[in-house]
């Protein structure tokens, strides 16, 4: 089933984990669907957008590396990673790309990624 992924929280087709989409990216935490406990994404950086599901077991997204402290201007860089649903591990899926979260004639384009987003 196709979703369009808006919202403020998606859940893993077996149930059990819950995405934070309400920001992009958001820290790359998820949570226990039944408990509410929040468990730590293995993603290369502490920033994740969730983008889709490879399988009922598979997950897959862009990690990012955002310090607070440089200037939004700044080249951040971006991976793609694919992640299991049951202990969150990721594995990178493509190399590391710096992209500028500002846009405008001097950014680079932005990582895309392709894929069925499905709930």
């Amino acid at each position: 089933m196709e979703s369009s992924m808006d919202g403020t929280g998606r859940l893993s087709p077996d149930r059990s984990t819950l995405f934070d989409v309400s920001t992009i990216p958001a820290p790359a935490v998820a949570y226990d669907a039944s408990t509410g406990r929040r468990r730590t994404i293995q993603a290369p950086w502490r920033h994740f957008t969730l983008v889709g599901w490879s399988d009922e077991d598979t997950f897959f997204g862009v990690a990012e590396r955002i310090d607070a402290r440089q200037s939004s201007d700044l080249a951040r860089p971006r991976q793609v990673v694919s992640c299991e649903v049951s202990d969150l591990s990721c594995v990178a899926v493509s190399p590391v790309v710096a992209t500028r979260a500002s846009t405008g004639p001097q950014a680079p384009p932005a990582l895309l990624v392709e894929g069925r987003s499905t709930s």
